[in-house]
């Protein structure tokens, strides 16, 4: 089994294979993330074929379930009283990487940056967005992360309004 950055996965913590870009106290202040406008939403978080650790009842086919609740749908780990995620340590590697995403448009991947995140205008934010995506880069680079994509077509999404970081290579 392979992780995240495509290395061999033995003992290592799901925590410690790829770092996390948004701290936790900035991320679960934010109302954006986590909550959609309806069911099917492509913004919902997708989930690795290896991301075997979220139980059935948490998922719906390739992604995590959500939950009707005034008016909106909450991901099934989004506890909306405390507004916190009842899984933040060992969350979706997508919610890892976000506000980085992975999409297609027609026969084209690559790596976008939803500018709806409040993190991206931030202008103590943008070294660390910056070096992110230079580590993003480096791992898309890497055979074992290549093929973690190539297996999980899913992930990639024609999400509208984002902007295009750099093109991926997977053949």
């Amino acid at each position: 089994m392979y992780n995240y950055a495509g290395k061999r996965n033995y003992n290592r913590k799901r925590s410690q294979v790829i770092r996390p870009l948004v701290l936790s106290d900035y991320c679960l202040k934010c109302q954006g993330c986590c909550r959609f406008q309806e069911e099917n939403s492509i913004w919902s978080p997708h989930l690795l074929k290896s991301e075997k650790h979220f139980p059935p009842a948490s998922r719906r086919k390739n992604s995590l379930k959500l939950i009707p609740q005034n008016g909106l749908f909450y991901c099934y780990y989004y506890e909306t009283t405390k507004k916190c995620c009842r899984t933040y340590r060992r969350r979706p590697f997508e919610c890892r990487i976000y506000p980085f995403l992975f999409c297609r448009k027609e026969n084209d991947y690559y790596i976008g940056l939803d500018p709806q995140c409040p993190l991206t205008e931030e202008k103590f934010f943008k070294p660390r967005l910056e070096a992110f995506k230079k580590y993003l880069f480096g791992l898309s680079k890497k055979p074992g992360f290549k093929m973690a994509l190539i297996s999980n077509p899913h992930l990639f999404q024609d999400y509208p309004k984002v902007k295009a970081i750099f093109p991926l290579e997977l053949k």
